[in-house]
């Protein structure tokens, strides 16, 4: 069980924060907070999964790969750490310093059912930011970072080609704020905290923006965007991605996948002969896997999305 004083923390800076979903720290960052999933109290334990959540996790995910296969594809799920698993360092005390609960990402990570980007992660966290300050998503190196990664998976079970070199992205620099900066309001925690946070962040702030940020552009890009085919529009208004290398004798995949994305499904594309990647609640479509016909089926997602997975439907059909 968690700490009292975790479990006092959290509720006290929720109460602080609402309806704000941004909680500042002393460090100049913004970490999410009274999200719908309430991934700080998953984080430290105060959500924990009994072996009813975690048996129903792996069936639905072992299922899901068995239903995925016999239409023809490898199935593969991996999770985006949160900022603040990655950076609990520059949460505000007392939870830089407090334990983690048993996240049950971690556990489904070590039986091989899914994998978890967060070692990898750390591996490289003294090389460069990896995360917005501001924002819930990885920044452009870190997206890069996740992209080895997947690459580095995928590649055990198909030849996708090597990867892209971080030397071949030519960068620059951009202000950027970010979803929690954006929403942030007033006030930010309480005045003591807003004053720590905006004493800190002013001495290196662009100005009109939140943080300098380096911007990669994927200069030798292979693959071009295509017209997306007709199920595209019954999938909303969320971006959909359709992409193409003519003549080439890449496999083929689909991606399912969310905002943790955004950075890094060029890259990702960049692997097959044909490549879709959508964005809808995690929900993997049967007709879809049957029309575009994939080798590979890859399912990216957040790392808070990860307790929805006890109540997920291994395959739906789109309407």
């Amino acid at each position: 069980m968690p700490h009292q004083t975790v479990v006092s923390a959290i509720e006290r800076f929720e109460q602080e924060t609402r309806p704000s979903l941004s909680l500042p720290s002393n460090s100049g960052w913004l970490f999410l907070i009274n999200d719908t999933n309430s991934f700080l109290r998953q984080q430290f334990g105060l959500l924990p999964w009994g072996d009813y959540e975690m048996h129903q996790t792996t069936e639905m995910l072992a299922a899901r790969a068995a239903e995925v296969e016999q239409l023809g594809a490898k199935f593969m799920t991996f999770v985006v750490p949160e900022k603040s698993a990655l950076y609990k360092e520059y949460l505000p005390p007392p939870l830089d310093k407090a334990v983690d609960g048993s996240r049950p990402v971690v556990n489904l990570a070590s039986s091989g059912i899914l994998q978890y980007a967060l070692e990898h992660l750390v591996r490289f966290k003294s090389f460069a930011p990896l995360y917005f300050r501001g924002d819930t998503h990885p920044n452009r190196t870190g997206a890069y970072l996740i992209y080895r990664y997947i690459h580095e998976a995928i590649s055990k079970h198909f030849n996708i080609g090597a990867a892209v070199q971080f030397a071949e992205l030519k960068p620059d620099m951009i202000g950027y704020d970010g979803d929690l900066y954006k929403s942030a309001g007033e006030p930010l925690i309480n005045e003591a905290g807003r004053d720590n946070f905006e004493r800190t962040v002013s001495l290196l702030s662009p100005g009109h923006s939140l943080e300098y940020s380096m911007r990669l552009k994927h200069v030798g890009r292979k693959s071009r965007d295509v017209d997306p085919p007709a199920y595209a529009v019954r999938l909303g208004e969320r971006p959909f991605v359709c992409t193409e290398q003519p003549g080439s004798a890449l496999p083929r995949c689909v991606i399912i996948r969310d905002s943790t994305s955004d950075l890094m499904v060029d890259y990702l594309c960049d692997h097959f002969s044909r490549c879709v990647a959508y964005w809808r609640e995690g929900n993997i479509y049967t007709n879809i896997i049957e029309e575009e016909r994939p080798d590979f089926v890859i399912h990216i997602m957040a790392e808070r999305f990860v307790y929805t997975l006890p109540t997920s439907i291994p395959l739906r059909t789109l309407p």
